[in-house]
């Protein structure tokens, strides 16, 4: 349930940065932030692009790998999602995941944990796009930062 939650919300992710160009607070009251979309170009015949966001009321922190170019077949796109903090640098990593079957997008996420202390945190992640012979490995841009509990 949780991946078909986060799948939406990335899905808007995607268009609201689309449309203007960047969304992001560092306000106290927001409750999710999204980096800039990167065009990553054309990889073994797909296009992809990234963004990594940051959900403080879930505790979440993701990176997406897109196709604009339709379904990717399977194993063609990782990410992994990562959870920064402003003073303990890298807080959490999510570890790779692959889409399973042929897909458009594939999420990788990681979930705050308490030993991590309160303050701003920021996303910043990696995706991979496979070139026939392996995968080109690409980062995305820094979410803004966001506070968590």
């Amino acid at each position: 349930m949780k991946r078909a939650f986060a799948q939406k919300k990335v899905n808007v992710a995607f268009a609201l940065v689309g449309l203007l160009g960047f969304v992001g607070s560092s306000s106290a009251f927001a409750t999710q932030s999204f980096s800039s979309i990167v065009a990553l170009g054309t990889t073994d015949g797909y296009t992809y692009q990234n963004v990594a966001g940051i959900d403080n009321t879930n505790l979440d922190a993701f990176s997406v790998m897109e196709s604009t170019s339709g379904n990717a077949p399977a194993g063609y796109m990782g990410a992994d999602g990562r959870l920064y903090g402003p003073t303990s640098g890298l807080c959490e990593d999510g570890g790779w995941v692959y889409n399973n079957a042929a897909t458009n997008q594939e999420e990788g996420h990681t979930t705050f944990g308490s030993y991590c202390g309160t303050g701003n945190y920021y996303s910043y992640g990696y995706t991979r796009a496979y070139n026939g012979n392996g995968y080109n490995t690409k980062g995305t841009d820094k979410s803004p930062y966001l506070p968590f509990p």
